[in-house]
């Protein structure tokens, strides 16, 4: 039988598949090298070589669920160069899928991140608005002369801009003459004073603000944090200070680093998660003005000296019937208390709602000297005003004048009392009934 001749060779290609063929990397959560294809012919390598480092795919966690793996070889070793484009162009695809699912996901955080502003400015917008309608439909009942003082404080002070007092109006915690409302319960600033008013036309932040900067000027805020000051002659102005929506410990403004020159003015300061480690304002160095300061355990406390709170409203204390930092008794809270400090001066307040002390000095962390409190309405607390001297001795420079003190105090007729042997300029003083109020010895 005569041979069929075989058809001519086509040019450039090698009669059988030659030693190595090319190999595809599929990415689909995983990639892998196929191994090489051998000729019948030829014998196998005795091993296989490893794969080197470049092989070893990178895990990363993916916005979207699962996880993503990234191939990235800068050189594939017995692959065609077809193969090699291949692969990088795969690689790629990979790449910008996952940029993808990263910028969806970023959208979908600031998304639910809007959301949940929007959410706590209109629950504080209704809770506003029930406090209003519930303060419009209580029933009117006869004022005693403590309570009328304290309205007329609060009208003063809501005409200096300040939105707390004003919305105090039909508020037991806020204008009763003796807080039993609040001291009766054992919660915080019972009977409910409201939170304050939506920020309105304050800029809202969310979490702590650091005045690092001296000269700083922070106004017009609603500030869901704590202001801590570090730099000196820093300004607060027209803002809400609330701290932490989960609740905040020490001072809600803290000028604990002593800075000076600090000015505090028509500034409202009110825990919107109270407990018993919160304080309003707390350190040195610093002055308040025409502010309101409630639902915190001290609204003032001061640890050392250059102190002036004047002209503001410190009111509606947290307290609790039972609190660890007492050992289980009842919280101290003051509206102003003192630790140690000169040059203090405590001018044309309204205190009110303590349990403890409107005003206690105790020395606890150094001596205190050089203090004048004057021309307050001043009511509530134990004794409304108490100087002890802690141990450390008598106290010099002391000025309590032209007060004028509720009845409110748990123990009556004490309006100031000295634990010690220190002498108190005490003249001027009065109750609202008109009776003298002198000092008592403890």
């Amino acid at each position: 039988m005569p041979s069929i001749p075989r058809a001519p060779r086509r040019p450039g290609r090698p009669a059988r598949m030659g030693r190595w063929a090319a190999g595809a990397l599929t990415v689909l959560g995983s990639a892998a090298l196929l191994a090489p294809t051998l000729s019948p012919t030829v014998a196998a390598p005795e091993a296989a070589p490893a794969p080197s480092a470049e092989f070893v795919p990178a895990v990363a966690s993916s916005p979207m669920g699962g996880s993503r793996f990234a191939v990235v070889p800068t050189e594939v070793q017995g692959l065609t160069k077809a193969a090699q484009t291949q692969v990088r162009s795969m690689t790629r695809i990979v790449a910008e899928r996952d940029a993808g699912y990263d910028r969806v996901a970023a959208e979908k955080r600031a998304r639910e991140d809007e959301e949940a502003r929007q959410r706590a400015a209109a629950e504080a917008a209704a809770q506003q608005k029930a406090a209003e309608e519930a303060a419009a439909a209580a029933p009117a009942s006869p004022a005693s002369p403590a309570a009328a003082a304290a309205a007329a404080a609060a009208a003063a002070a809501g005409a200096t801009g300040n939105s707390g007092p004003a919305r105090a109006a039909g508020n037991p915690a806020a204008g009763s003459a003796s807080g039993s409302t609040a001291r009766s319960t054992g919660t915080p600033a019972a009977g409910g004073p409201a939170m304050p008013a939506p920020a309105g036309n304050r800029q809202v932040v969310w979490g702590d603000v650091y005045a690092n900067q001296p000269g700083q000027v922070i106004n017009s805020l609603d500030v869901h944090g704590r202001v801590i000051v570090t730099a000196p002659n820093v300004v607060i102005s027209n803002s809400i200070v609330r701290g932490a929506d989960g609740g905040s410990r020490y001072g809600l403004i803290d000028a604990s680093a002593g800075a000076p020159g600090l000015l505090v003015v028509d500034t409202e300061i009110a825990a919107s998660s109270p407990n018993i480690w919160v304080n309003g304002v707390m350190g040195s160095n610093f002055e308040l003005r025409r502010v309101s300061i409630w639902n915190v355990v001290d609204q003032v406390h001061i640890t050392g000296d250059n102190v002036t709170v004047a002209d503001s409203r410190l009111w509606g204390n947290a307290h609790w019937a039972s609190d660890p930092n007492q050992g289980g008794g009842a919280t101290h809270d003051d509206n102003i208390q003192i630790q140690r400090g000169r040059n203090i001066t405590i001018v044309g307040n309204t205190l009110s709602g303590s349990h403890n002390a409107a005003v206690q000095v105790t020395q606890d962390m150094g001596a205190v000297g050089s203090l004048r409190i004057a021309g307050n309405s001043i009511d509530d607390g134990g004794c409304s005003v108490n100087l002890s001297e802690g141990g450390r001795g008598a106290m010099s420079g002391i000025s309590v004048v032209d007060n004028v003190f509720g009845r409110g105090m748990q123990w009556g007729g004490c309006a100031i009392i000295v634990n010690g042997s220190t002498g108190v300029n005490a003249s001027g003083n009065r109750y609202t009934d008109g009776a003298s109020a002198g000092v008592n010895r403890g």
